[in-house]
């Protein structure tokens, strides 16, 4: 589901004082961030991205400070958590939706192309079967084995989408653009691993293919 401003606005998040919550200050100014940049997209001419936004990137790395109970009542932390993957859900959409627009104006852009023909249809099963990364020593980098099996679900991801059978909440190992932004792998310390940067911005590419294809589905 696609959230508004106005729902974010009127929105009550529950609170706890039986275990640790996060500090309802530093959540509700983040909220108020959360309300202007959703009303910047929403009321922006052209999907053109708004000036001043949130990011998903941003909302995915959110973090507040912990209250524990015995001190003061806070946010429960669940239920803060799930309204931010809805949050980056929604603004993966706007900005994949303004991405598409933008490719569509560039010059040499067809007619028929657009979100469906866009950033979905521009990362296929296949080419994800046959990327590879950098494998770096000495230094942190990503759980090799952890980010294949990962691959392998985004490909098994990409076929379904590519043969019209994806359909969210359908069969266990099939990923959304949410799944892709909110995964995280454990850093090597003394093993080789893939190299950090270049699988986060490859991720970064999956999670606004997955994003081009949902906003059809």
């Amino acid at each position: 589901m696609l959230l508004t401003a106005d729902h974010v606005e009127q929105m009550r998040l529950p609170t706890t004082t039986s275990r640790e919550g996060y500090e309802k200050s530093s959540v509700d100014a983040y909220v108020e961030e959360i309300v202007a940049t959703l009303r910047a997209w929403e009321t922006e001419a052209d999907d053109a991205a708004p000036d001043y936004v949130l990011h998903s990137g941003d909302v995915t790395g959110a973090a507040f400070p912990a209250i524990p109970s015995i001190h003061d009542e806070g946010y429960e932390e669940e239920r803060v958590d799930e309204f931010l993957d809805n949050v980056v859900s929604t603004l993966v959409h706007y900005e994949t939706r303004a991405a598409a627009g933008a490719s569509a104006g560039a010059p040499g852009a067809g007619a028929g192309d657009g979100v469906g023909a866009g950033a979905g249809a521009t990362m296929t099963a296949d080419e994800i079967a046959r990327r590879t990364f950098n494998v770096v020593k000495f230094r942190g980098g990503y759980d090799r084995q952890a980010v294949d099996a990962f691959m392998t679900r985004i490909v098994a991801t990409l076929r379904a989408h590519e043969a019209g059978t994806w359909r969210r909440g359908g069969p266990d190992g099939l990923l959304t653009s949410a799944d892709v932004i909110n995964i995280k792998f454990q850093a090597t310390a003394l093993r080789s691993g893939y190299e950090q940067d270049e699988v986060d911005e490859f991720l970064d590419d999956v999670a606004q293919a997955l994003a081009a294809y949902e906003v059809r589905d």
